[in-house]
């Protein structure tokens, strides 16, 4: 089933109950979903506009969905995210919130195509939690553990985004929190910049990171403005769209927020950049160019006049 809303509203209350539907919403149109209502969705998507739209969970409500796509400059397809385009190829004002004691999971379909659980924020996108509600994000086989006021980064789960992530109903200074306890965080569809007005805390799972250029906007930027605490897990950086470096290039993966570091964060570097890590600031230095690999041909071409001046070198 189907549910799509376009400059229309929709009010999912007390004893309804939606089962394995779509949710695309769409041209300044709104869907709330409150009190004792149970809603299973496969997938929830805030489409491409510069209309705003809003799907709201309130009143302690409980919501499962596959993946949740919020913004204008992406869609989504089966297995991950992929770029797209709005209609006028502007940022949209999709704004998906989670409040009131609400919980919702992204995840829950373990049979289903649709494998990767995925929360998606798009260029202009908003997604707000308050301090009462939890999101879980991850493998639908492990137990949702909600946190007041955290998203839940588990095992197999996964948020892209360069757009924001921010709350509401908290306390002067605090915001909501990311946990990483397994998942991945994919800043930027590549490249981007991925903001969350609190902190962001990995206690395992890997946080990428890529360099398309050294410019601001050329690679993908994490900026949390209470912090990024690093407690296990992995940073991976990697190259795209062809950028060959540039020596002595210095790259600001984290806005100049306030970052640690434990020992045990292990750093991926597959760049071909010989990427020097400064842990007290998390900024990065360009230390050589890519060079890249010798096509296959070149390398037997190469083989076979070696091997045919080693023949004459012998007949001689």
């Amino acid at each position: 089933d189907r549910v799509y809303l376009s400059g229309a509203d929709a009010f999912i209350g007390n004893g309804a109950v939606v089962e394995q539907a779509f949710l695309q919403v769409d041209f300044s149109s709104a869907t709330r979903i409150a009190g004792t209502a149970s809603a299973d969705f496969q997938g929830i998507q805030l489409q491409n506009d510069q209309l705003p739209s809003l799907v709201e969970i309130d009143l302690a409500t409980s919501v499962t969905s596959q993946f949740v796509n919020v913004g204008s400059d992406f869609y989504l397809a089966p297995g991950g995210a992929k770029l797209g385009g709005d209609r006028a190829g502007l940022p949209g004002s999709a704004h998906f919130q989670v409040v009131n004691g609400s919980h919702l999971q992204v995840g829950n379909y373990p049979n289903h195509p649709y494998t990767v659980p995925m929360l998606a924020v798009g260029k202009g996108g908003e997604f707000t939690i308050d301090s009462t509600s939890g999101v879980f994000i991850g493998d639908p086989l492990n137990p949702a553990s909600y946190q007041a006021g955290t998203i839940v980064l588990d095992d197999g789960g996964n948020i892209y985004g360069t757009g924001l992530i921010n709350g509401v109903g908290f306390p002067t200074n605090t915001h909501p929190d990311v946990v990483n306890t397994g998942g991945n965080l994919h800043p930027g569809f590549s490249p981007g910049t991925l903001t969350i007005d609190g902190s962001y805390t990995q206690q395992g799972g890997e946080l990428e990171l890529e360099i398309g250029g050294s410019n601001a906007g050329e690679y993908d930027v994490l900026d949390a403005a209470l912090g990024a605490t690093f407690l296990g897990g992995t940073i991976r950086f990697e190259r795209i769209n062809g950028y060959e470096g540039a020596l002595g290039a210095q790259l600001d993966f984290f806005a100049g927020r306030a970052v640690s570091f434990d020992p045990s964060v292990a750093l991926i570097d597959n760049t071909g950049f010989g990427l020097d890590f400064d842990f007290a600031t998390g900024m990065a230095t360009i230390t050589q160019l890519f060079v890249p690999e010798p096509p296959v041909l070149a390398l037997l071409l190469a083989g076979v006049v070696g091997l045919g001046w080693i023949g004459r070198r012998r007949a001689r």
